[in-house]
Formats: structure tokens, C-alpha cells, sequence
């Protein structure tokens, strides 16, 4: 991601173009999970360009990822542990009884889902759908989530993960048929939806990160 290419290029780089990066890396470390959707869709978009589909496929993964998370939060009122926010907060779990139930009684292919620990991208759409069953917004985010589960899917067959599978852009136009450039319109629709207008900050990230890319390329 971002932050490991910026910190790549800052102990290759020397003198000035080193300074740079170090003020950049600054200005850039203010961080809410809104700019982390934001700088993961530019990733994305930018990995496209490359032809760098297993990268891709990986920003798509973590972008589902979160923003799974931050709905939770935002429009479910979800708590997580306020320490590193990895793990439900048990107080407020145990004070939701149907939730609970509805958690211990959900199963992914015949077995029972553990989210006593650290909450995965499974146990975050378990919650959803919970919760679903009686908000519209909650139900219409989530059916645009469940749009790219087989990219989420086939990123896990990858090597950034569980398995040796290549990617290709005929592989991802598989899963997703309407095509890329329709899949990062869908992604930027739901973004501006769920964390505001990619404006401003958006702007901040791509300008940046195209730095860093450039700066990459120069040292390598």
C-alpha cells in the first residue's frame, strides 16, 4: 500500500528528494477511515493503469474490507475495543442479545462463525446482515458489497494470500462481467456514499502517491 512504498522510497532516496519524502510522509500520517477508503480506491484505480491485477485485486479485498468496517460503525452503531478496534466490544455485545444470537446461530459452508476474535471481513458482513433486516440503507450497501464477493473470493486463491493463482483482467471481468471501469464507477459511488465526496483529500492522496510512484521508479 501507500504507506510501504513511501517508506521504501524514504531508505532509497537521498539529500532533498529524502526530505521530501519525510515531509510527505508527515502530512500524510494524519489518518481516519474515511481517507483509507479514499487512498485504497486510488490505489486500486492506479494498480489498473499498471496492469498490476494481483495488486488490484488486493486494494478491491481491503477496500471491501473496510468499508464493511466503517458501516458497521457509522450506520449500525457497531463498538469495536476502543484499544486497536480489531475486536467487538464485549459490553456493548452482550447488551445486543438478538444480535448475539443471530451471530451464534450463523454458519459459512456448515460452520458456526467465531467472532469472538478478531472481527474478519466474514463476521463484519455477518453484522450487516443483522442488521440489514430492518434498515434500507445498511440493506442497499450491502447488496453493492455482495457485487464484488467473488473478487474478494478470488483474491484469496492469489499469492498475496492463501494460494498460487495468477490474475489477469480477463480473470477479474470473470467475476465481475460488467467490466473494471464499471466496477471503480460502483466503488466510487459507494466511497462518496459511505465516507463523503472524494474532494479535496482524494486529490491530496493521488497527487502524493503519484509522487512516491515516480520517485520509485527513478530509484529503482
Amino acid at each position: 500500500m501507500a504507506a510501504k512504498n513511501l517508506e521504501k522510497a524514504i531508505r532509497l532516496a537521498i539529500g532533498d528528494r529524502r526530505d521530501r519524502l519525510l515531509r510527505l510522509r508527515k502530512e500524510m500520517s494524519v489518518n481516519t477511515p474515511e481517507l483509507l477508503l479514499k487512498e485504497l480506491f486510488f490505489n486500486a484505480r492506479l494498480k489498473d493503469k499498471q496492469g498490476d491485477y494481483i495488486d488490484f485485486i488486493g486494494r478491491i479485498f481491503r477496500l471491501q474490507e473496510e468499508t464493511y468496517r466503517l458501516i458497521a460503525e457509522k450506520k449500525a452503531g457497531v463498538i469495536f475495543t476502543s484499544d486497536t478496534k480489531q475486536r467487538l466490544d464485549n459490553a456493548w455485545l452482550n447488551s445486543n442479545s438478538g444480535l448475539k444470537v443471530y451471530l451464534d446461530n450463523y454458519q459459512i459452508d456448515g460452520s458456526p462463525l467465531n467472532y469472538s476474535g478478531v472481527v474478519n471481513r466474514q463476521v463484519m458482513r455477518a453484522i450487516l446482515k443483522y442488521y440489514a433486516q430492518d434498515n434500507p440503507d445498511i440493506e442497499t450497501f450491502l447488496a453493492v458489497l455482495e457485487k464484488i464477493e467473488k473478487l474478494a473470493q478470488l483474491r484469496n486463491q492469489t499469492l498475496i494470500a492463501h494460494g498460487h493463482k495468477g490474475v489477469t483482467r480477463e480473470i477479474i471481468e470473470q467475476c465481475y462481467p460488467e467490466g473494471i471501469k464499471e466496477l471503480l464507477k460502483l466503488l466510487e459511488d459507494l466511497i462518496k456514499a459511505v465516507a463523503g465526496d472524494l474532494g479535496d483529500q482524494y486529490n491530496f492522496y493521488k497527487e502524493n502517491l503519484q509522487e512516491v510512484e515516480s520517485i520509485l521508479a527513478e530509484l529503482r
